[in-house]
This record gives C-alpha cells, sequence and structure tokens, in this order.
C-alpha cells in the first residue's frame, strides 16, 4: 500500500499563504489611509507622521515575515522560551508602565511607537504550547498549561481585554484537544477560563453593560452604550450593494469611533456595499482555508500544531471582529487581522504567516538550512 500523498503541493499552499495574506494587507492600507484622515484633521494630527508609523510597522511585519519564514525547527525551538518569557514579562509590567487609552491600560510606549504585549503573547502560546505538547512530556504541558491560565490570562483580563482572553483561550484548547492532554488538565483549564471570564464580567462594568445590552435587554441607549454597534449598523447598511464610495461615507467623518481599528469592516460596507465585504470575507477564507492545508500537511507533529494555532488565531479574530461589527458579538476589541491599523497585531500577524508558509512549504518548519529571502520571494513571484 502506497504511502499517502499530500493534496497539494507545499510550494502551492505556502504561495497562496502569502498571497491571500498579502491582499488583504493591501486593502487594508488602501482602506486604513482613506479612514484615517478625516479623524487626523480634527485632532491636528498629521498624515505624513501616520503614514510614517504605518510604513514602519509593515517594514518590521515584513522583517519578522522573512525571519519565520527562514527560521529552522532548531532555532524556533530555543527562541520560543524567551519569546514566552518576555511576553510574560510584559504583560506583568503592563498595569505599571502601561500608557492608558479608552480606559484601557494595553499598551507600553517605546519613543513613537507602541507596544501591545498581549498580541506578542498570543504569537508566544501559538508556537511555544506545542513545543511543550507535541512530545506529551508532563511536566513541560502542567507548566505551559499554568502558564496560559494563571499567569497570561490575568494579566489580559486586568487591562481589561477580554477579546485577547478568548482568542488565546481557544488556541491554546485547540492545541490541547488535538495533542489528547489529559482531561483533567483540560478541565481545569476550561475552569480556570470560565471563572475568569465571569470574574471580569463582574468587576468590569462597562463589560457586563455591552453583554446584557445585547442580548437581554429590549432598549438600548443609542446615544450611550449601544451607540458604536448602532453606528456601525448603519454604515454597513447604507452601503447597499456596492457602496457609496469614499466621498460619501459618514463613517469617515467622526460618526463612528475607532472606524479604522475595530470597525475597519464597517467603513468597507458603506464605502463598498456587499460586494466589498464579500471579498474581504472571501479572502478570509481563501486565507484559512490554506491555513489549514498547511496544517493538515505537516508531517512533524509540532509544525501541526503551530499551524492549527494559527489557523484558530486568525480564524477566531476575523470572526469575532465581523460579528462585533454586525451587533451578533459583543464589542472586545479584537482587530480585524492585516486589515484593521495596529502596530503590534499587524507585526505579529506577519511574522506568524511567515510561520504558516515555512509550515506549508517544507511540511514542517524548515529543519536546516536557511534560504535567502530574495530567492524565495522571487520563486514565489515567479509561480504566482
Amino acid at each position: 500500500m502506497s504511502p499517502a500523498t499530500p493534496t497539494m503541493q507545499p510550494e502551492r499552499v505556502s504561495r497562496n499563504i502569502v498571497i491571500g495574506a498579502g491582499l488583504l494587507l493591501a486593502v487594508g492600507i488602501a482602506v486604513v489611509s482613506m479612514t484615517i484622515g478625516p479623524s487626523l484633521g480634527s485632532t491636528g494630527q498629521s498624515m505624513v507622521g501616520f503614514l510614517i508609523r504605518e510604513a514602519a510597522y509593515v517594514v518590521v511585519g515584513l522583517v519578522g515575515f522573512s525571519f519565520f519564514f527562514g527560521v529552522t525547527q532548531r532555532q524556533l525551538s530555543l527562541l520560543w522560551p524567551v519569546i514566552s518569557a518576555g511576553s510574560l514579562a510584559a504583560l506583568v509590567a503592563v498595569p505599571f508602565i502601561g500608557t492608558e487609552a479608552n480606559g484601557s491600560k494595553r499598551w507600553i510606549s517605546l519613543w513613537a511607537l507602541t507596544l501591545q504585549p498581549s498580541e506578542i503573547y498570543k504569537f508566544a502560546v501559538c508556537v511555544g504550547l506545542p513545543f511543550a505538547l507535541a512530545r506529551y512530556v508532563p511536566r513541560y504541558s502542567k507548566v505551559m498549561v499554568w502558564m496560559v491560565s494563571l499567569v497570561g490570562l490575568p494579566f489580559i483580563l486586568k487591562q481589561p481585554d477580554l477579546g485577547t482572553s478568548i482568542v488565546v483561550g481557544l488556541i491554546s484548547f485547540a492545541i490541547m484537544w488535538t495533542v489528547g492532554l489529559e482531561t483533567h488538565l483540560l478541565q481545569r483549564a476550561l475552569l480556570l477560563a470560565v471563572v475568569g471570564g465571569l470574574l471580569s464580567l463582574i468587576v468590569q462594568p462597562y463589560q457586563r453593560s455591552r453583554l446584557f445590552n445585547l442580548y437581554f435587554s429590549s432598549y438600548c441607549d443609542p446615544q450611550g452604550a449601544c451607540y458604536q454597534v448602532n453606528q456601525a449598523r448603519i454604515g454597513m447598511g447604507s452601503g447597499g450593494l456596492v457602496g457609496t464610495g469614499p466621498a460619501r461615507a459618514r463613517s469617515l467623518w467622526g460618526f463612528l469611533p475607532n472606524a479604522h481599528t475595530d470597525f475597519i469592516i464597517s467603513v468597507i460596507g458603506e464605502m463598498f456595499g456587499f460586494i466589498g465585504v464579500s471579498i474581504i470575507v472571501g479572502l478570509f477564507c481563501y486565507l484559512i482555508y490554506f491555513c489549514g492545508q498547511s496544517a493538515l500537511q505537516a508531517i512533524d507533529p509540532t509544525s501541526r500544531l503551530i499551524a492549527l494555532g494559527g489557523t484558530v488565531w486568525l480564524g477566531a479574530e476575523a470572526l469575532i471582529n465581523i460579528a462585533q461589527a454586525v451587533g451578533i458579538f459583543p464589542v472586545t476589541g479584537i482587530p480585524l487581522p492585516f486589515v484593521s491599523y495596529g502596530g503590534t497585531a499587524m507585526v505579529m500577524n506577519m511574522s506568524l504567516v511567515g510561520l504558516l508558509a515555512n509550515i506549508a512549504a517544507n511540511q514542517g518548519v524548515r529543519r536546516s538550512g536557511g534560504v535567502a529571502f530574495r530567492s524565495v520571494a522571487k520563486n514565489l513571484l515567479r509561480r504566482a
């Protein structure tokens, strides 16, 4: 009986992951550039400064993409403890030295740039948890479960950032479930996640208000707790089939808060209509499908779990962001990957795509011998 062969050529899967992410990134840069102009004008900030920051994040993201595209399994095994320890240290530091914005303290200011440790923590969990669990070493598996449940999530909830906690929980549970972790460890982790979520709703009144106003109240103040969601729905609905175009979009002129971050999909719906939103959803389905293929075709168990975690990460964030914009999920502050404006999130998403493309091209993280990024890029473009 002949051995099973992959359903797709590895290079094709890798190429399509890069193409899907690249198209979403290009759309995001274009839409954010159109969206941010009016709001910057009202605050007196410089459009040039914004574009420089955006370009800087894209450049750093490309560096992260190229590094993780060429990283070897040995290098990654040495790197993940450093990433995990650094992200945990930054999470612990946020309540003390973090910068507050919109009622949340989630960022650490570094000169002209800002760092969001919770985004790095997602990457740390996505990479570190598979390394600890793939070979099923009980001591390391317990350490990672307690790190995720007892150390990381409480500090994310304290920021407060329930949305990131949900995404980290989904990544962790998918990996632990797939690897076949003992039931009692899964039950403890799930119980801690549920208890943490309930405590966050009790401690944070605004989260409780968003939940009850969305699901359990027949009336919600359109100028208060439901203002953002109502404006997002209005923008999405007013776009119709083909959209109003950028010149006539109300959401660009201050009617929709955080239009370039949390509610970018509503801006796309208003400017480009149902067709524009369908293209974005189609691109995410395209990207997530090939990310899933990288997990299915990976031979190495560690790489398979990393690809699974990355697929869940991108899929969960896209689903939550779109769901909150149309009012079927509470507003959590989760950005739309590659499309929403965001520095650390963009860098980590691009780094993740580089790692997933690496896994897809080699049916696992490259075992030895780095490849020059220039030759890789030429090969991808030639075959596109």
